[in-house]
């Protein structure tokens, strides 16, 4: 598809897929249109709850968002040409269900993404989510969000997404600052991929996935200025490896000798 609309549509057509009671009585999602054929049915122009743009022709910080619509003067034009693009998606607390949609992938504009608190769970086809010939594990997070080349947020936190961390991902999200996906059934360790790929990561919020384990991956072993709360609160998860001894920049906690790492910190959303 061409139009933002059509794309929007697309993610809307899935997400109906497993969710359609829910979103016929959503106030969220009252102001979404699932038809695609005309300008009239762009997200950005008609300011979509949970969906905030930006104008690329115009200075970057004019943008429009669901809460406050706003825009740049002389607004844009409303056309199909505009260039609106969508830059940012919060569908938290909207009690979603099934697989995170793949359909995302085609909002390449995305920065911030949030899906927090809601129930979505690791696809029947989680195998689809591997890289053909990988031997990891099947992983609840989509192989096909690695179009998503410029968030610079994700928020997956309070779901039900299993499997293991997905290392493609490490590979592609090379803007990525911050990603929270605590309190979900993670398991497996941190793939070595995102401690190389990862560069612009400042924050990793893992806790709450008990079967996670394994050690930080270097060079996040030795030094770097990411920040990963791997437990918080009353949770145990528990991360070991040889170099955690020598890696203390960053932490939220303390490290100890022989080579165990937990550690503690309160909860913050990203």
């Amino acid at each position: 598809p061409n139009s933002k609309a059509a794309r929007a549509a697309m993610v809307m057509a899935e997400l109906s897929a497993s969710n359609s009671a829910l979103i016929a009585s959503s106030a969220l999602f009252a102001t979404w249109n699932s038809s695609s054929s005309t300008s009239e049915d762009d997200p950005c122009i008609y300011s979509w709850s949970g969906v905030t743009c930006t104008n690329l022709s115009f200075s970057s910080s004019s943008s429009s968002s669901s809460s406050s619509p706003s825009f740049p003067s002389p607004p844009p034009p409303l056309s199909p040409s505009t260039s609106w693009v969508i830059t940012g998606l919060d569908l938290s607390y909207q009690g979603l269900t099934g697989d995170l949609p793949a359909s995302l992938s085609l909002l390449t504009g995305l920065q911030t993404l949030n899906l927090a608190y809601n129930n979505f769970d690791t696809p029947s086809n989680a195998a689809s989510n591997t890289l053909a010939g990988s031997t990891h594990p099947p992983s609840a997070l989509p192989l096909a969000w690695t179009t998503l080349t410029r968030l610079t947020s994700i928020n997956l936190k309070g779901n039900a997404l299993g499997g293991n961390l997905l290392p493609a991902w490490g590979a592609s999200l090379l803007s990525l600052r911050q990603l929270d996906i605590s309190n979900n059934g993670i398991q497996g360790t941190i793939p070595d991929m995102w401690a190389t790929g990862l560069t612009q990561l400042t924050r990793l919020i893992l806790s709450g996935n008990a079967a996670m384990c394994g050690s930080i991956p270097n060079p996040w072993g030795y030094s770097s200025n990411v920040t990963i709360v791997a437990a918080a609160g009353a949770s145990s998860d528990t991360f070991t490896g040889g170099q955690l001894a020598n890696r203390t920049n960053g932490l939220v906690g303390n490290v100890t000798v022989p080579v165990a790492l937990t550690i503690v910190a309160t909860q913050t959303n990203i």
